[in-house]
C-alpha cells in the first residue's frame, strides 16, 4: 500500500489544501473589498500631481493700518500630472489671495506663486487671517496659507474716546485727549465736528513727545469742554482731528456726554404692578427741582398706549428733606405732585402709556415718563410687570397713595395754581 492510499495520509492532504484554498479566496476578497481607503496622505501616486509649498505661514510682525503688506508663497508641482487650483477664499474680507497665472494650472516640474495681501485697516492689535486653496492633489485637496501680523494705528488717541462723566446743566468741565503720531514732527492742527452744532468745544494745548507703550512718539494735547448752553439728555459729537501725518492727515474721535437737568421726576417710570381688567388705579409721582430752586408746572397730560386720555392732577407740595423719607415743612416751589387715576384696558397683558408734564423751565419744557403695569384676567400669584425696555421700574401701589406733605389747604384742582415764586 502507497503513502498516498493511507487513509490517514489523505485525510491530512485534505485538510492542507482546504486551508490554502481558504488563505487565497481571503486574498482575492481583500483586493476586491471596497472598504480599500486608497492612498494614504504623503503616499506617491503615479500620473497625480503634488503641491508642494516652501511655507504656509507668515508673519508681517508689526504694521501700521495705513498699510497693506503682501507676501508670495512659493511652491511646486512635484508630481507626475498638471496640478489645478480650481478656487481661492478668504477668511475675511480684509485678506486676498491670487495666483500668478490664469488658469492656474502648473505642468509637473513647474513652480508657481500664491501672493496673499493683508487690509490692515480692517485690524487692530494682534491680527490673524487665512486663504484656503482648493486644488486636485489627491493629498492635498486643500491647503491653508496663514498670515499673522501685529497692526498699530499710525495715528491714535489716548484714552480712545472723550467721554465726560455726568454733566449738571449748565456746568462746562473738560477733558482732555491726546493726538498721538510717529513722525519726527507730528502734530494736530484743527478740529471740527460733526454734527457742526455739536455742544462742544476744543482747544489745543500743547504738542510735545509722549512714553506710549513702551514706544517715545510725539502727541498733541486737545481739551474738549461741554458748552453750558449743552441740551439735556446724552449728547455725541464726531470729532474729526487734522494732522500734519500724510497717510492720516484726518482721524476720528468719539465725544459724549450725559447732560442731567435740574428737574427730575421720581420715579422715573411709574410701575401699576398687576391689575384685573378694568380695574381703577389711582397713583402718584413727584417732580422736583434738584437745586431746590422754584419752577412752575403748566399743563399734566396723560393717555394710555389707546389713546385714552387718563384724569391728572397736580399741585405744589413740600419738598423731600434730606433726610430720607421726610419733608419739609411747607412748599417753596420746587416740588409738585402729580396724581393720576384711571381704569386698566379689558385685555390680558401689558397696559401702559405716558404722563406728559409741562414746566417753564428753559430746555426742559417738556418731561414724558412712561408707566405700565400687566393686566391678568384670572389673578393667580402676583407677577411682575413687563418693563419697556430701556426702563427702570418703581413700584407704586394701585390704591390711592396718600400725598406727602402738601400743607393745608387740600389737593389743587386740575387747573395749575399761581406760580410759586420765580424761576
Amino acid at each position: 500500500m502507497s503513502m498516498l492510499s493511507h487513509p490517514r495520509t489523505a485525510s491530512r492532504m485534505s485538510i492542507v489544501a482546504a486551508a490554502l484554498l481558504v488563505a487565497a479566496s481571503g486574498q482575492a476578497l481583500a483586493q476586491l473589498s471596497p472598504s480599500d481607503p486608497g492612498p494614504q496622505p504623503g503616499t506617491m501616486l503615479s500620473n497625480a500631481p503634488e503641491m508642494t509649498f516652501e511655507t504656509t505661514e507668515h508673519d508681517f510682525g508689526a504694521v501700521m493700518n495705513t498699510d497693506t503688506p503682501t507676501v508670495k508663497f512659493k511652491f511646486r508641482n512635484t508630481g507626475s500630472a498638471p496640478l489645478t487650483i480650481s478656487r481661492m477664499t478668504a477668511s475675511c474680507g480684509c485678506t486676498t489671495p491670487k495666483t500668478d497665472k490664469t488658469p492656474a494650472v502648473y505642468e509637473p516640474g513647474e513652480s508657481g506663486v500664491i501672493e496673499v495681501s493683508l487690509k490692515a485697516d480692517a485690524k487692530l492689535g494682534r491680527t490673524h487671517t487665512s486663504a484656503t486653496l482648493e486644488t486636485n492633489d489627491p493629498n492635498r485637496r486643500q491647503v491653508q496659507l496663514h498670515l499673522y501680523a501685529d497692526v498699530r494705528r499710525l495715528v491714535t488717541f489716548e484714552p480712545p474716546l472723550a467721554q465726560f462723566q455726568q454733566v449738571n446743566k449748565g456746568e462746562t468741565p473738560t477733558v482732555e485727549v491726546r493726538v498721538i503720531g510717529r513722525s519726527a514732527d507730528f502734530a494736530a492742527s484743527h478740529v471740527s465736528f460733526t454734527p457742526a452744532d455739536a455742544p462742544f468745544d476744543w482747544k489745543i494745548v500743547d504738542t510735545a513727545p509722549f512714553e506710549f507703550k513702551g514706544e517715545t512718539l510725539r502727541a498733541t494735547t486737545i481739551r474738549f469742554t461741554v458748552k453750558p448752553d449743552a441740551k439735556v439728555g446724552n449728547q455725541f459729537a464726531r470729532a474729526v482731528v487734522r494732522t500734519n501725518e500724510p497717510k492720516m492727515d484726518l482721524a476720528e474721535l468719539q465725544v459724549m456726554a450725559n447732560i442731567k437737568g435740574h428737574i427730575e421726576t421720581v420715579p422715573p417710570v411709574v410701575s401699576l404692578g398687576s391689575l384685573t381688567p378694568n380695574q381703577a388705579f389711582n397713583t402718584q409721582l413727584r417732580v422736583n427741582n434738584r437745586l431746590r430752586k422754584p419752577f412752575n408746572v403748566v399743563k399734566v397730560e396723560v393717555k394710555d398706549s389707546s389713546g385714552k386720555e387718563i384724569q391728572a392732577k397736580f399741585e405744589p407740595v413740600a419738598p423731600l428733606s434730606a433726610t430720607p423719607g421726610t419733608t419739609a415743612s411747607t412748599p417753596d416751589g420746587s416740588s409738585f405732585l402729580v396724581s393720576f387715576s384711571g381704569t386698566a384696558g379689558d385685555k390680558d397683558g401689558t397696559y401702559n402709556g405716558e404722563v406728559v408734564i409741562t414746566t417753564d423751565v428753559p430746555g426742559e419744557s417738556e418731561l414724558r415718563i412712561p408707566f405700565y403695569g400687566y393686566v391678568r384676567a384670572t389673578p393667580s400669584r402676583p407677577r411682575a410687570a413687563v418693563a419697556p425696555a430701556g426702563a427702570r421700574p418703581a413700584q407704586t401701589q394701585t390704591q390711592p397713595t396718600p400725598a406727602p406733605a402738601i400743607g393745608p389747604g387740600g389737593p389743587a384742582p386740575v387747573a395749575p395754581a399761581q406760580p410759586q415764586g420765580g424761576k
